[in-house]
Parts: structure tokens; C-alpha cells; sequence
């Protein structure tokens, strides 16, 4: 467990130092991954265990422990960690920021180990922190001049910790334990109720749902390929997703189909549908996989709002299936950006049409993370759909529409880099793709392979076993009907608009739908510019007062007294008689207070 923590900080102060020897650099990273992904087998297939250390002159105790749950999710991390540490190698070998890059990545995957080991609440909040700033400072690389997205991932993450922080304290003082195997399930009721919504603000904020999604795809603007595969790609989804997992199945009680059940899955139907619905008007492939990343995310987050074992069970499958879909779509978008210079889709077309593998990898990777039949992400969909179906009908509909838009940008991305004319041809080297080869084997092992939803059910204590062909007739027939519509649209759009570029422009383009994406693209829909809007509103409010207390004593009071005294000067000009008015004016008054009296 130490070395799970100690090695990747001591693995990335070596890649730092040897930043610019190419055989040390990627003899380390192969080395100290693939270490670490043999820890993480180890305590997976061990048994479960706690430890602590002791922090005497604090009295406070850093408690550790393994469970089956936390052990998925070590190796998850450890397997992608081993995939984005080669790319990024491979990737940065000639960038000027490569040793930083390395640096901090590794660092943040510590402190991903460090949260997935955590025993105690507490020791969660120290690595969650942690990885904050991580965050903050890698997206600062290249970017000190124009520190805007730095400053929106910082204040977005920030309050959502923060928010964490202070469920944290509810919770712990209602449990009077921070031992999350030592916690009695809280009821969502009372104070419970309160502390369930901070602790899962806190896990929807790292996943990047809605309202706290929109630094994602403002960093597919500034930052390289690299950091949106680590980060969006894999690091926020696993650790939000792990977060919300021990929530609803040891710290809390969540009812199926209570207030709080409906409000996390709104607030996850709404982020799938509102993520789609973006990518749909990207021309650009980083940032339509952003907006995807975003949109996967609130399906994870439905499936956790259900409450049920199934759709708990389908959202930590589907979590398995959209880091590692995600991981490899942003690995290979970034040789493909590498190759042609650009991401922009206009420039990408037809780029797959000779390079067979590494097409196949993309439809692999992105058929799964759409939920086609047969594949790994379809069956934890129909899990998490058939959950969100016994809640509620209208609420399934929405996440329908969801589905509806994200078949239609996966379908529309997929034609133009396999089917589109001109554009840059690609040939690249085997070594360059062994990630997303690699990836697409994983896809492909959990679309045929029952396992690791057994062991997903074992790890959550499930009473019922949902290994095998979905039980939820009515959601997977909707889902099927809902695909067959995408590919018609696809097909009437592409007809209409002449190119499958442009062939949801009869979509976006609509009379009211046009509008809300003029709005969206301008920032009126993001909760974040609201703030930035309020807190400039009050800076100017303040501002304005400053100024006029400023002028008050600088202009205001030394004009009166100078008006005052050459008013005085003009009166009193050195004649007795106005002397002696002012005589007379006095001992009146002097009269009128002594009568009064």
C-alpha cells in the first residue's frame, strides 16, 4: 500500500531529473506502471485489510484499507495509468513542458491510489485536495500568461471540495466515527439528507457533471491531448465515481425513488442530454470528445441516483467501460492531432481510411462507449435504463434523448474519419498505438467476458445477480428503436447538408434549439460565468463605493472646507459692522438655547 503512494511520486521526480533522456524516461515509466499494476492485482485478488498510521502529536490517524470494491478500482487505475504514462512519453518527447507533464501526472496518480486506499474520511479529503492543485498546476503549464482556464477548473473543483468537505463533517458528526467501515448506513433523512447531498456534490463535481462540467471543455482548448486523457479521461471519473459508490452502498441509505433518488438522477439524465447536445455543434474532435466525456458522465450519475443494486451495479460497469472508451478515444485523437497538426474535423476526414488497426480501434471504442448492442458499455446502459425506469417514466425519456444525440455525434465523428474524402493521410507506427490497442482489448474483454460484472457485484454485496442479457425488456427495446432513429437522422442529415460535417445542422440550426445554442455558446447557460458575472457585479458595486468614499475625503470635505473659508474670507473683511452682526447673531442664539432650557 505504501509503495502504491510512494512509488509513482518517486517515479515522477525521476522522470523530472531525466526529462531529457528518451531510454530512462520510458524504461522508468514502463517500470514503475506496470509495478504498480501488479500492487494493485496483489491487493485485489488478497483479502481485504485495514491498517493506520498514527499521527501522535496531531492525534489524528491516516487509516488505510483494502476492500474488493476499492481493489477494482486500484486495477483500473493502475491499467489506464500504464496507457497514458506511455503516450505521454511518446507524446511529449520534443515539448518543452514534457518533464512537468510527466511530474505532475504521476503525482496525481498517488494521490489517485492514496483516495482509493483511504479508510477514513479524512484521509480522503487529503489526497482529494491534493489532486486539486494538481489540476491547477498542470493546466498552468504553457499557460501562465492566460491563466483563464487554470483559474475555472480551480474554482469549479474547489467548490465542489469544499462541499465535500462539509458533508464530510456531517457525516462524522452523525456517525461520531470518520471510519467508513466502522459507519452504521445513515438514513437520507434530517441532517442525513443534508450530509448524502454534500458528499454527492462532491463526487457529481469531480465527475464533471452538470453544473460543474464546464472547465472540461474549456481545456480542450488549451490543453494538450495528454492532460484530457488522464484527467476527464480517467483520473475525475474514477475517483467521483468511487466516491459515490461508497456513498450509496456503505456510508448512506438511499432509497430508490426518494427526493434525493430522483434529484441525482435528474441531475445525471440532464448532464447526458446536455453533454450530447454540445458535441453535437463541435467541429473539432478534442473538444466533441469532451463534451462526450461530460455526457457519459451523468449516465454514471443516473445509475447511482437509482439507489437499486442494478443500477449501482450498471453504473460502476459503465464507469469501467467510459474511462477506458475515453482514455483510448483521447490517446488516439491526440496521434491524430500529432499527424495532421489540427483536430478540426474538416481536416480530419478520411484520415482511418488506411491505417485498418487503428480504425478498428475507434469503432471499437466508440460503439462502446455508445452502448451498441452486444458491446461492454450497452449492457451497463440497459442496467442503469432499466433502474431509471422503474423510478420514473419521463426521467428514462430523457435519458433516451441522451442516447439519441450521443449515437448521432459518435456516428457523424466515425463517417468522417473513416469514410470522409480528402484530408491527411495517417501511417503511423504500431509502437505509437499500442495504448489504444490495448484499450480496445479491455473494451472488447468486458463486451464478452461476464466477470467483471460478477465481481462488480460481489464487491457491492449485490443479493441478486445481473450477470447476462439485460433483464429490462422495455428499456433495451426503446434503446434499439432510439439507435435505429439516430442512423436515419444521420442518413436524412448528411443527404440534406451534403456532407456528414455538416449533418446536424438541421438540428442545431432549429428555431428554438438555435438560440439555446447561441446562448449556450456564449456562456449564459454556465453556472460558472454566472458567478464570474456576480462576483464582477459586486467588484464594481464595491468599486463604485470605493470611489465615491475615496472622493469624499479627497474631493468632498477639503472643497467644503475651502468653499467654507473663502465664504468666511469674503464676509468677515475686516469692517466693525460685520463684527458686530456677528455679535448680535451670536447673543441671540446664546438667548434662544438659555430660554429654552
Amino acid at each position: 500500500m505504501a509503495f502504491m503512494v510512494g512509488l509513482p511520486l518517486l517515479s515522477g521526480f525521476l522522470l523530472w531529473y531525466y526529462r531529457k533522456n528518451e531510454k530512462i524516461k520510458l524504461y522508468v515509466s514502463l517500470a514503475s506502471t506496470v509495478l504498480n499494476l501488479l500492487f494493485a492485482l496483489g491487493l485485489y485478488t488478497g483479502d481485504p485489510f485495514r491498517t493506520a498510521i498514527h499521527a501522535a502529536p496531531f492525534g489524528f490517524e491516516y487509516s488505510f484499507r483494502v476492500t474488493n470494491l476499492t481493489g477494482m478500482f486500484l486495477v483500473l487505475s493502475a491499467a489506464l495509468f500504464i496507457a497514458v504514462s506511455y503516450y505521454t512519453v511518446e507524446n511529449t518527447k520534443t515539448a518543452q513542458y514534457g518533464g512537468l507533464y510527466l511530474l505532475y501526472l504521476y503525482i496525481s496518480f498517488a494521490l489517485v491510489n492514496g483516495v482509493l486506499l483511504s479508510g477514513n474520511l479524512a484521509t480522503i479529503l487529503f489526497f482529494w485536495e491534493g489532486l486539486m492543485a494538481v489540476l491547477f498546476a498542470i493546466l498552468l503549464i504553457g499557460n501562465s500568461e492566460n491563466p483563464k482556464t487554470s483559474a475555472k477548473a480551480l474554482s469549479v473543483t474547489a467548490f465542489s471540495a469544499l462541499t465535500l468537505m462539509l458533508g464530510v463533517l456531517l457525516t462524522v458528526h452523525i456517525a461520531h466515527t470518520a471510519e467508513i467501515s466502522e459507519i452504521e448506513r445513515i438514513p437520507v433523512s434530517g441532517l442525513g439528507l443534508f450530509a448524502f447531498l454534500c458528499v454527492m456534490l462532491g463526487a457529481l463535481g469531480q465527475m464533471g457533471c452538470f453544473p460543474f462540467h464546464s472547465w472540461i471543455p474549456k481545456a480542450a482548448d488549451d490543453a494538450p491531448t495528454a492532460v484530457l486523457a488522464a484527467f476527464p479521461g480517467a483520473v475525475n471519473g474514477i475517483l467521483g465515481a468511487y466516491l459515490a459508490a461508497v456513498s450509496v452502498s456503505e456510508v448512506f441509505d438511499l432509497q430508490s425513488g426518494s427526493g434525493m433518488s430522483v434529484l441525482v438522477i435528474v441531475i445525471g439524465v440532464i448532464t447526458f442530454a446536455l453533454g450530447a447536445a454540445m458535441a453535437l455543434a463541435q467541429k473539432e474532435l478534442k473538444k466533441l470528445l469532451a463534451y462526450t466525456a461530460v455526457s457519459l458522465s451523468g449516465m454514471v450519475a443516473a445509475g447511482f441516483g437509482t439507489g437499486t443494486e442494478a443500477g449501482v451495479s450498471g453504473a460502476v460497469y459503465a464507469l469501467l467501460n467510459n474511462t477506458i472508451c475515453l482514455c483510448g478515444l483521447f490517446i488516439l485523437c491526440g496521434i491524430l492531432e500529432k499527424k495532421a497538426g489540427t483536430t478540426e474535423l474538416s481536416r480530419l476526414q478520411g484520415i482511418l481510411r488506411k491505417s485498418p488497426y487503428a480504425a478498428i480501434c475507434f469503432a471499437v471504442l466508440s460503439l462502446s462507449a455508445l452502448g451498441f448492442p452486444l458491446l461492454g458499455g450497452f449492457f451497463a446502459e440497459q442496467l442503469i435504463l432499466g433502474a431509471v425506469l422503474d423510478v420514473s417514466v419521463v426521467l428514462l425519456i430523457f435519458a433516451l434523448i441522451g442516447v439519441f444525440l450521443m449515437a448521432l455525434n459518435l456516428i457523424r465523428a466515425g463517417r468522417i474519419l473513416l469514410f470522409g474524402e480528402g484530408g491527411v493521410q495517417f501511417s503511423n507506427s504500431h509502437a505509437a498505438l499500442i495504448p489504444v490497442y490495448v484499450l480496445s482489448g479491455l473494451a472488447l474483454l468486458l463486451s464478452v467476458n461476464p466477470l467483471p460484472l460478477k465481481g462488480i457485484q460481489t464487491a457491492l454485496n449485490a443479493a441478486a445477480s445481473f450477470a447476462g442479457f439485460p433483464a429490462s425488456t422495455a428499456s433495451m427495446i426503446a434503446t434499439a428503436a432510439v439507435l435505429l432513429i439516430a442512423v436515419c437522422d444521420h442518413i436524412f442529415g448528411t443527404k440534406k447538408a451534403g456532407s456528414a460535417l455538416d449533418c446536424c445542422d438541421h438540428i442545431r440550426n432549429a428555431p428554438v434549439i438555435r438560440n439555446l445554442y447561441g446562448w449556450a455558446e456564449k456562456g449564459y447557460l454556465d453556472p460558472y460565468q454566472w458567478l464570474v458575472s456576480l462576483v464582477g457585479a459586486y467588484g464594481s458595486l464595491c468599486t463604485r463605493v470605493e470611489h465615491g468614499v475615496s472622493w469624499v475625503y479627497d474631493k468632498g470635505v477639503p472643497g467644503l472646507v475651502k468653499g467654507t473659508g473663502n465664504a468666511l474670507s469674503r464676509f468677515v473683511n475686516g469692517r466693525l459692522s460685520r463684527y458686530l452682526y456677528l455679535v448680535v447673531v451670536g447673543l441671540i442664539l446664546l438667548l434662544i438655547l438659555f430660554f429654552a432650557k
